[in-house]
């Protein structure tokens, strides 16, 4: 609702802000959780409960998935200077160009690879152990 209501009221929101609500709205937490679902009876509480804190791991693909998409918007997002996007929002926050913040997206959607990785070694690591 917040994207919503920003369109709506051409609020433009900090680049804080805006990760915040746009790696929620993206769907990745939501799909990590339908995918559980989908596992059936083997799935535990704790499997529940670790995927709807927003885990690292859901996290991380939620960024790459958010900062991937805004780095080649769509046609309608491109007409509407009030659309917000994490280049906009990036650019008004710190006053740098577009080209800069493409640099500084892509930074950040490489570091977001290497969290998930490195999160999935130490997940899987842990699961050899406790086996």
């Amino acid at each position: 609702m917040y994207e919503v209501i920003w369109g709506s009221k051409k609020y433009m929101p900090t680049f804080k802000e805006y990760l915040k609500v746009s790696t929620i709205s993206c769907g990745y937490p939501a799909l990590s959780c339908l995918s559980l679902v989908g596992m059936g009876d083997v799935v535990t509480k704790q499997a529940f409960d670790w995927v709807l804190t927003v885990s690292p791991i859901v996290y991380a693909a939620a960024l790459i998935c958010r900062l991937k998409d805004d780095l080649d918007p769509n046609e309608l997002e491109q007409k509407d200077a009030h659309s917000a996007t994490s280049i906009r929002c990036y650019m008004i926050d710190n006053g740098v160009s577009e080209e800069e913040v493409r640099l500084k997206i892509g930074k950040m959607v490489e570091d977001a690879w290497k969290m998930l990785s490195e999160e999935m070694t130490e997940s899987l690591t842990h699961a050899d152990v406790n086996s």
